[in-house]
């Protein structure tokens, strides 16, 4: 994976989870609630006819997908700044290879505090 777009893997979820979500509610309102407010200001996609259907079960597997990646980087960005921050060195070696893999894929900002803080415990690379 390229460093750049790794990144902005978080924003990129974000996105995408905020896209999706908006077309499921669009959606949705197509098929079950039938709300005018959002037809008459053009927010649908009867003229998809049929598809609509497709675009509904589409749109919430993608939405789910999507808000749980945007979940999981927020949860493993989330542990990797706790054990950062942490003064005890046993607990940092303890969870030096869930901190690595979270810093490969994270990028390359992250692989450098690890390195500072390895490097700060005086640990081997």
């Amino acid at each position: 994976m390229s460093k750049i777009y790794r990144e902005w893997m978080f924003y990129i979820y974000m996105i995408l989870s905020a896209i999706f979500v908006i077309i499921f509610i669009i959606s949705a309102n197509d098929l079950l609630f039938h709300y005018n407010g959002f037809i008459n200001n053009g927010l649908t996609f009867e003229a998809a006819g049929n598809w609509n259907y497709w675009i509904f079960t589409l749109s919430l597997i993608f939405s789910g997908i999507f808000l749980y990646y945007t979940y999981d980087w927020f949860k493993d960005d989330r542990f990797f700044n706790e054990i950062m921050n942490s003064d005890s060195k046993s607990k940092f070696i303890k969870n030096m290879r869930e901190l690595e893999t979270i810093a490969r894929k994270h990028g390359p900002s992250y692989e450098e505090r690890l390195v500072e803080k390895k490097s700060a415990w005086k640990i081997r690379q």
